[in-house]
């Protein structure tokens, strides 16, 4: 994985150095350091608390290390946005822990062409993931002010094959399930909420 480490810090770099940046000499130096920082912890993550338990999908190996789980934390927890455990995101909810997440989408075995639905959007950080695999994600989430917050991060990460709803897109989801072609790819379904309690205590 260190050469995604490099073309990570590189990517980050060319961005910062567009026409549009603001950023000081100092400030994109130390852009470029937290985004390296951010990436072997990452990296560290991994190795330590996902391959080491069992999951071994490439596909999902590698976008557990493309989606940037630190994006996806309220900034007082930035320091524990790569330690494998659950971190509050406000109204009551959490962010699963990262090898939860993996197992997760493992579990699916997403594939290129799959479209996802998955129940229970929280932050958007399980959604990430999946859009890293699959064609496009569909995500539902109760709680309004959730949902805007993880539209808008998405959409900053460049994720246009997520579509996050709330409440009322069940019910447009039921009304036009009866006229999807049987030709359409293959649909998976994931919850995030309904599916923790299945695992046994200790998972994580």
């Amino acid at each position: 994985m260190q050469r995604r480490v490099l073309f990570l810090v590189a990517a980050v770099l060319l961005a910062a150095c567009g026409p549009e940046s603001q950023e000081t000499p100092a400030e994109l130096a130390a852009t470029v350091a937290d985004e390296a920082a951010y990436a072997e912890a990452r990296q560290a993550m991994i190795e330590d608390t996902i391959i080491a338990r069992g999951v071994d999908d490439e596909a999902v190996l590698d976008a557990m290390f493309a989606v940037p789980r630190h994006a996806f934390v309220l900034p007082e927890y930035l320091d524990q946005a790569y330690a494998d455990h659950p971190l509050p995101i406000g109204y009551g909810q959490t962010i699963s822990q990262p090898y939860i997440v993996a197992l997760m989408t493992e579990a699916i075995a997403p594939e290129p062409d799959d479209v996802v639905l998955e129940i229970g959007t929280g932050s958007g950080y399980q959604a990430a993931v999946l859009a890293e695999i699959v064609s496009h994600v569909y995500t539902i989430e109760i709680v309004g002010a959730l949902a805007e917050q993880a539209e808008t991060r998405l959409q900053s990460l460049g994720y246009d094959n997520i579509t996050v709803g709330t409440r009322t897109a069940i019910t447009a989801g039921r009304n036009s399930r009866r006229s999807t072609p049987s030709s359409s790819p293959r649909r998976r379904t994931t919850s995030r909420r309904r599916s923790w309690r299945s695992w046994p205590t200790g998972a994580g």
